[in-house]
């Protein structure tokens, strides 16, 4: 158990845990639009890779019809027969390709080859012409073994129909398929990195509205149920806002009626009270002055008495219970208070009920000031004290303190009764519990009262041993510096 209880109010962790562990607004948009986008990129590269690459094949096929072309000009007709004779020089330049290696083959209409190479294989059941001619055309094929591309065109000459074959290896076309097929990848990825990280930034900058709204929320304190100020939000997060206000106002309607039945409670009840208690000390008055002090009447009378006393006190509690819990936009009411004058003025306050029991109550102010509610302030430090003087033997010391601690403010009592058990140092401030030593009398209000004021200023209170190492308890509030 610490030993120290942090008054001041914020988003539970669970609370935190669940926001950062579920999945964001960002997450589900990045993993949709990365799903999506690649569908879209992979179609879409597809397209545009068939479409580059057949744009690519028209350009190598063009400068294969152009070699073909050139072949042409070498066949020759001369009375009536036909002559090729293309010089080595040609060869040469037509194979001068480091990369591919060009074939061709000149065919007369008896299907004899007049020159070039036998490998390269006329087309079967090409498409004609209407006179029965093979058509201009390009297939593929293999030469030796090897995969070629095929341009294949009947020319028609005095001597009759000739074919003109000419074949290229595929090795430039392979290596342009693929770093077509690269370049289309490399740049969809990148495309699709840039879309995720700009949808990242745009998305973080649409849900700020909502950060500063969960902030709004975490930085709340708990007595805080105004409604929350989202005019920026999103059009699709208003309804959420709008049920929150909703709930908030309900949630503020149902705490200020409740404080407000126990506080008409407790204000009609001190009238009475008030009135009964000094009845009844008139009548243990008088009937001491008749009848023998051991008398049972007497006796009766005086438990009547102390049951006054704690009805009386309880209903002073309820009622600055009820003042100290509310909102603190509701208690703006601040001012600047003089902690040891403060102090000085609420010890001398509780000297008499510490003088009945034979206690020694006393202060040690430094300097301090504060701006706060001043009302509240006061009801803080009685219930201490009078929390001190209930729990602290005959013949005990009580200290109040005040001060500054690392530039903040501070009160502080300290008393040598028994103690507090750490099992119990986060349970004294809840309303109505009373420990296992608690003396005969309390009203379990008292801490809780001094648990809401210190939330109203933001403060935080610890429960500790005295500075002097004995037993006792030393409970201290630190206020926020100003």
């Amino acid at each position: 158990m610490p030993a120290s209880i942090d008054a001041g109010v914020g988003a539970p962790p669970a609370l935190g845990m669940r926001m950062a562990g579920s999945r964001s607004i960002r997450v589900r948009l990045l993993v949709w639009l990365s799903t999506l986008l690649m569908a879209v990129l992979v179609l879409a590269s597809a397209v545009d890779y068939r479409q580059s690459l057949g744009l690519v094949w028209q350009a190598y096929d063009l400068s294969l019809s152009d070699a073909a072309l050139g072949i042409v000009g070498f066949l020759t007709v001369d009375d009536g027969r036909a002559h090729f004779d293309i010089p080595e020089e040609t060869v040469k330049l037509l194979q001068a390709d480091a990369q591919d290696t060009v074939f061709y083959r000149v065919i007369d209409q008896a299907g004899r080859t007049l020159g070039g190479d036998d490998g390269i294989r006329q087309p079967v059941g090409g498409k004609r012409e209407p006179s029965g001619m093979l058509a201009r055309q390009f297939f593929n094929d293999s030469v030796r073994g090897e995969p070629v591309r095929v341009f294949a065109q009947t020319i028609t000459t005095t001597a009759g129909p000739y074919t003109i074959l000419v074949a290229e290896t595929t090795r430039k076309r392979e290596d342009a398929r693929t770093r077509i097929l690269l370049g289309r990848l490399s740049s969809d990825a990148l495309i699709l990195g840039l879309t995720l990280v700009v949808v990242w930034l745009v998305v973080g900058v649409a849900t700020r509205p909502l950060v500063r709204l969960a902030d709004q929320l975490r930085h709340r304190s708990a007595d805080d149920l105004q409604p929350l100020v989202a005019d920026d939000v999103p059009a699709e997060a208003q309804p959420l806002v709008d049920s929150l206000n909703q709930l908030l106002v309900r949630m503020a309607d149902t705490r200020d009626g409740q404080r407000r039945f126990i506080e008409n409670a407790a204000h009609q009840l001190r009238t009475p009270l008030a009135a009964l208690k000094g009845q009844i000390d008139l009548t243990v008055n008088d009937t001491m002055r008749s009848l023998p002090a051991d008398s049972g009447i007497v006796d009766r009378l005086r438990r009547a008495q102390t049951a006054a006393n704690r009805l009386t006190h309880l209903a002073n509690q309820l009622l600055s219970l009820a003042r100290s819990d509310r909102p603190s936009q509701e208690m703006a009411g601040r001012q600047n208070v003089s902690l040891p004058e403060l102090v000085d003025d609420v010890v001398s306050g509780c000297l008499d009920a510490a003088l009945e029991r034979n206690q020694d109550l006393g202060a040690e102010s430094q300097p301090a000031e504060l701006r706060a509610m001043s009302w509240a302030l006061r009801e803080l430090l009685t219930n201490l004290i009078d929390n001190a003087i209930r729990y602290t033997p005959a013949g005990g010391r009580i200290t109040a303190r005040c001060g500054r601690h690392d530039g903040e403010p501070y009160l502080e009592v300290e008393d040598d009764g028994p103690g507090i058990p750490p099992v119990e140092r986060q349970k004294v401030f809840e309303r109505f519990y009373r420990g296992l030593s608690s003396p005969q009398g309390g009203s379990g209000l008292g801490l809780a009262i001094v648990k809401e004021i210190v939330n109203a200023h933001r403060a935080r209170i610890e429960v500790g041993e005295p500075l002097s190492g004995g037993p006792g308890t030393r409970i201290r509030v630190t206020f926020p510096r100003y």
